[in-house]
């Protein structure tokens, strides 16, 4: 389990929201769990997804490989291709 976040600029959230909110059920195909949707505090079309794919493989397959979310991410309205970085959780210290 790897811990992705993901960090791009749309051009209007509300719009890019409805586009998100309709690709949960590929998200959930692909084992990729949204933990959490934020804005930046500067920019409110700056969005940044926290979520949790089985492997670094299975969310390249989802985000990168999938033709059905680049023709969703296409219709987003993202303006900065997104930044994604991967994370695994330590173990409780």
């Amino acid at each position: 389990m790897v811990t992705v976040i993901t960090t791009q600029e749309v051009k209007n959230f509300l719009e890019w929201k409805k586009v998100f909110d309709s690709a949960e059920e590929l998200r959930k195909l692909h084992q990729i769990e949204t933990i959490g949707v934020f804005v930046s505090v500067d920019n409110p079309d700056e969005i940044t997804c926290i979520s949790n794919a089985p492997s670094i493989e299975a969310f390249h397959n989802h985000f990168y490989n999938n033709p059905e979310i680049k023709e969703v991410r296409s219709n987003s309205g993202v303006v900065v291709e997104a930044q994604v970085k991967f994370f695994n959780k330590i173990s409780d210290l």
